[in-house]
């Protein structure tokens, strides 16, 4: 049985609060829950919240790194897969029958793949299924992992999926 680190779950734990914050913070102006001093601290936070979620998902993947490629699969990706799958089907089933067949959006195989390959909301599941399969291939060779990490981050950036937070723009 493994031995949890009280530290890591404390760690996960707040790195969830902070996703679920940044989800909870109302932007819209005219709401009478909005505040700019809760969006001024939601964007602050854009600095820890998925860095700190990335790096603890990274600690432990050096664990599965000496494994034969399908144990690894099956310890470090298959979870993802699967939890990845299950709530893009939970998802989809509502989006399919609650919100698009009522409205008369006629449905066919290609949007039905569309929704399951491109959903923004799990972004990071993918991301870190990625990562960890890039990171078992070049286990050896780690100047190229970092170098497609960086990449990516920069791919990520002109295409203007980075955000700073508010005081760095100013």
């Amino acid at each position: 049985m493994n031995k949890r680190i009280k530290w890591v779950d404390i760690a996960k734990g707040i790195s969830i609060l902070l996703v679920v914050l940044h989800h909870a913070i109302e932007r819209d102006v005219g709401s009478i829950y909005y505040s700019e001093w809760l969006i001024a601290i939601n964007d602050t936070l854009k600095l820890f919240r998925m860095p700190l979620f990335f790096f603890l998902s990274g600690l432990f993947i050096y664990s599965g790194l000496g494994f034969d490629f399908r144990s690894f699969f099956d310890k470090k990706v298959k979870n993802l897969l699967f939890v990845y799958t299950v709530w893009n089907f939970i998802r989809y089933f509502f989006m399919i029958f609650v919100a698009l067949l009522p409205l008369g959006v006629e449905m066919n195989l290609t949007r039905i793949l569309t929704l399951y390959y491109d959903p923004p909301i799990y972004w990071f599941l993918y991301a870190l299924i990625i990562f960890s399969t890039i990171t078992y291939v070049f286990r050896r060779k780690v100047w190229v992992a970092l170098s497609l990490a960086l990449v990516g981050y920069s791919l990520s950036i002109a295409n203007g999926n980075h955000h700073n937070p508010t005081f760095l723009d100013e």
